[in-house]
């Protein structure tokens, strides 16, 4: 499974200056690959349509390019200024499309609901982080293992 996440920037440079096709899901298609898309803002689109690219995939059907549709809140580096970007756009984009946002009105959550789910993905997240830095280093005979050629 190949996933895009466009955010339609190339570092400081829109997408449409850079690249002559519009669909960039097309690519994969001169492949022979299966491609799908989805709003990237949309959390339930997005678990929905990787969800059945990981299926076909899974089914020995192929690989599947996955192409999501994102916002970049932030600018393509730490320190980047985004002077690139309409300041008013990116204002807006910031209050109608943070996917978090969008999720939590969509199912309906309290500040405290909000808060105790927020408190528990962190201590995932903490956990997870503290788990993968106990890990071991692979083995270099596994380098190679589970490599689509």
């Amino acid at each position: 499974m190949f996933v895009l996440e466009d955010n339609g920037w190339a570092e400081s440079t829109p997408e449409s200056q850079h690249s002559p096709i519009r669909d960039l899901s097309d690519r994969a298609k001169a492949f022979g690959m299966k491609a799908v898309k989805a709003d990237g803002q949309d959390v339930e689109a997005v678990y929905k349509t990787t969800r059945q690219a990981l299926d076909h995939a899974r089914s020995g059907k192929g690989p599947v390019f996955v192409h999501l549709s994102t916002v970049r809140f932030g600018g393509h580096y730490i320190g980047d200024p985004q002077v690139y970007r309409d300041k008013d756009e990116l204002r807006r984009l910031q209050e109608t499309s943070d996917p978090i946002e969008l999720v939590r009105e969509k199912l309906g959550l309290s500040d405290a609901e909000y808060e105790a789910l927020d408190r528990e993905v962190q201590e995932l997240v903490d956990s997870s982080v503290d788990f993968a830095k106990a890990g071991t280093d692979p083995k270099p005979e596994d380098a190679l293992k589970n490599v689509y050629a």
